[in-house]
């Protein structure tokens, strides 16, 4: 049984939490993002789904604590990953449910705001060497 599979069980947790407990699931967690398979690709969705849940049952069983938001954030982003990492500028329309990074939500917006002045800048339009008046008048 190879280690991703050990850690599947949260027996492969037993005793990890004692003393120090926040900074060893710090440790643990940083462990994790960085845990690739034989083919240096990182596990499925589901067993990075099944090890974060035997990883937060062990942490909760040994110390009677919630983890803090950071780690359960990092965790989140983990098991995420595909999504995350997922830079191509079309994904909304080849994605099922798909969702944004910031960066992607901020390129977005950004795209998409309106200019306060786009009524004064295409109200005149040229039209076979004339000007054609608006269709619209800027509302006052």
């Amino acid at each position: 049984m190879n280690r991703i599979e050990a850690m599947k069980s949260k027996n492969y947790f037993a005793g990890f939490f004692v003393g120090s407990f926040k900074s060893r699931l710090d440790k643990e967690v940083s462990k994790l993002l960085a845990l690739k398979d034989e083919n240096g690709q990182p596990p499925t969705i589901e067993t990075r789904k099944q090890i974060i849940e035997a990883l937060l049952d062990a942490y909760i069983e040994q110390t009677g604590n919630v983890p803090d938001g950071v780690q359960i954030q990092r965790m989140g982003n983990w098991l995420l990953l595909e999504d995350l990492t997922n830079n191509h500028p079309d994904k909304v329309t080849r994605e099922p449910y798909p969702f944004l990074t910031k960066r992607q939500l901020r390129t977005r917006y950004n795209r998409e705001r309106a200019d306060d002045t786009l009524q004064e800048t295409h109200t005149i339009q040229r039209y076979l060497g004339g000007k054609k008046q608006p269709i619209f008048t800027k509302a006052e």
